[in-house]
């Protein structure tokens, strides 16, 4: 997917993934407190039509990133996803925002979890992440077409 949409850059695809990149590094400002970590195809750059920007962030406490959503009166959902995390099952804190249109999930892991990788089976491939840093390293690799060199 990735090489397709390098090769022929179908309706704007570099030009809507660096939106969203864009996007998620105003998010990761606004959760700096949670330590966030960008995943999924905002980080690998393979979106689809309608892609979700994912983040994962880290707390002591679980009900912090839920306190924080309601002080700053963000409307979300809450639900839960499982994951494997060091080795164990885990039941997250899944919370669903829609900011300017655009779906964002925030994963919450405990701030111990930052160490460790998360996969989705107990065998299966770590999933990528990447801090703030990692993502504007990213976006500047990828300057578009219509940048000055």
């Amino acid at each position: 997917l990735l090489e397709h949409q390098r090769s022929f850059d179908e309706e704007g695809q570099r030009e809507h993934l660096h939106w969203l990149r864009s996007q998620t590094l105003d998010l990761m400002d606004l959760f700096e407190a949670f330590d966030p970590h960008v995943a999924g195809p905002v980080l690998s750059g393979a979106i689809g039509r309608h892609p979700t920007i994912h983040l994962h962030l880290f707390a002591e406490d679980p009900k912090s990133l839920e306190w924080f959503l309601l002080n700053e009166a963000i409307p979300y959902e809450a639900r839960q996803q499982r994951l494997h995390v060091a080795g164990q099952a885990r039941v997250l804190p899944c919370f669903l925002l829609n900011v300017d249109g655009t779906d964002v999930e925030l994963l919450l892991f405990e701030r111990a979890d930052r160490r460790h990788p998360a996969r989705l089976t107990p065998e299966g491939r770590a999933l990528d992440r990447a801090g703030r840093n990692a993502l504007v390293v990213r976006m500047d690799a990828a300057v578009l077409p219509s940048d000055p060199p």
